[in-house]
């Protein structure tokens, strides 16, 4: 029945009552032995029988998501994803097509991928299963696979067993994906594979690579393809640094107008539901992920946006910080801004951003003695300092309005310590 293509039928209609187990060992010894037929090409041109998707669907249909009497769905296809994360660390030989080799990485994300979904479906405390050998998403384990049957138990019953979470196959499957991405311009829909930026052409140079890549491979390999929304979800599956990613997404924004390859494509929401130029929507989808991925209250992000648009471009953004990014810093760190500005130079932009900022905080005629912890609007007087000093004093028109305000500023700080201490 499974050769005719009628398993879904044998899965409803029989129950197998006192077969049970000779047909789930049949099914695994068919899973690993048709696996195996398929790595050699000694298939053929007829389609061969995917026996671990009836495996799993077997599994599935009798409520064994985990780890039943022998196995179970996800420890099956865990262990067929590791089988074929090995066939990916051997030579590639002549009869290798970029259809096969394309083909392999694909199966391998869909494996990881069945793998999560039947985790997912049971208890929290249940989303685990025990496999041969460490941790598959861990580079020493890659390089170090070795055959693994479907139980999961190599053949040699010395080695270590390890218990395999759901986050480690999530790890295994954001690898795995990034590998099909970066390779595959059409994906599979099944993938769920959704591309934020068109990316700069690439196929060749991962299709000779051994095995999964690196987690900071991958985050290169995405930032340099322009896959910048799998490259901030993987960055924060492996908690890699942010702030390179948004610095490279900055630079494309600062040339979105001169680049042909920078048009914007929203994985979100098609080109024409946002108005306005290709660099218009790129600052808007760079505002969007910064407020998603670096709004609480951290700013590595933020800085590294601000450092790259002050080393200017010949597009949109020519050394100017976007109005957003500066309202951004007098909310939750002005004194941070000024301090970049002056690191690059930029006395002007320092001296008109702590004048404004300077100016919306205290003004009005009294105080704001009735908010609290009302210190924290207080520019450091040692930057003020550092600041009036670069500026040369009333040398400028900009530095006799930064010395004015300053001296407005002084003043009311003065008269608000004095309240505060006093009360």
């Amino acid at each position: 029945m499974c050769e005719a293509g009628e398993f879904s039928r044998m899965l409803t209609r029989f129950a197998f009552v006192g077969l049970q187990d000779q047909v789930e060992d049949a099914l695994r010894f068919k899973a690993r032995a048709s696996l195996e037929e398929r790595l050699a090409g000694e298939s053929g041109d007829k389609k061969p029988v995917d026996y671990y998707e009836i495996l799993y669907a077997y599994y599935v249909q009798r409520g064994d998501f985990r780890s039943g009497k022998k196995v179970g769905a996800a420890q099956a296809m865990y262990t067929c994803a590791r089988r074929l994360d090995q066939e990916t660390y051997k030579q590639r030989s002549p009869r290798d097509t970029e259809a096969s080799v394309r083909a392999l990485y694909a199966a391998h994300a869909q494996a990881c991928l069945a793998t999560m979904n039947a985790l997912k479906i049971v208890g929290p405390e249940y989303r685990w299963i025990v496999v041969a050998g460490g941790k598959g998403w861990k580079a020493e384990v890659r390089a170090n696979l070795t055959n693994i049957d479907i139980d999961g138990v190599a053949g040699d019953a010395s080695r270590a067993q390890t218990v395999i979470e759901l986050s480690d196959v999530r790890r295994d499957y954001a690898l795995s994906l990034s590998r099909v991405r970066l390779l595959t311009r059409d994906p599979p829909p099944s993938l769920s594979l959704s591309l934020s930026l068109l990316p700069t052409p690439r196929t060749d140079p991962l299709l000779n690579t051994l095995g999964l890549p690196t987690p900071d491979d991958a985050l290169n390999a995405y930032i340099s393809a322009g896959h910048f929304d799998a490259a901030l979800s993987l960055a924060e599956e492996f908690s890699l640094a942010l702030p390179p990613v948004f610095s490279r997404l900055a630079a494309r924004c600062l040339t979105i107008d001169t680049d042909p390859r920078g048009f914007i494509a929203l994985s979100a929401d098609p080109p024409a539901a946002w108005e306005g130029s290709d660099a218009a929507k790129g600052w808007r989808l760079l505002r969007e992920w910064l407020e998603r991925h670096d709004g609480m209250g951290r700013k590595g992000c933020w800085r590294a946006v601000v450092e790259k648009c002050l080393e200017g471009g010949s597009g949109g953004g020519g050394g100017r910080v976007p109005e957003w990014v500066e309202v951004f810093y007098r909310t939750h760190a002005p004194e941070e801004l000024i301090r970049i500005y002056l690191k690059q130079g930029r006395l002007e932009d320092a001296a008109r951003f702590a004048t404004r900022y300077i100016r919306e905080q205290y003004a009005g005629p009294q105080p704001l003695l009735a908010k609290p912890r009302a210190a924290t609007r207080w520019l450091p007087y040692a930057l003020l300092d550092q600041l009036l000093a670069a500026l040369g004093g009333r040398s400028t028109v900009r530095g006799a309005e930064f010395v004015g305000t300053v001296e407005a500023y002084l003043e009311r700080v003065r008269g608000e310590s004095g309240a505060v201490i006093g009360r």
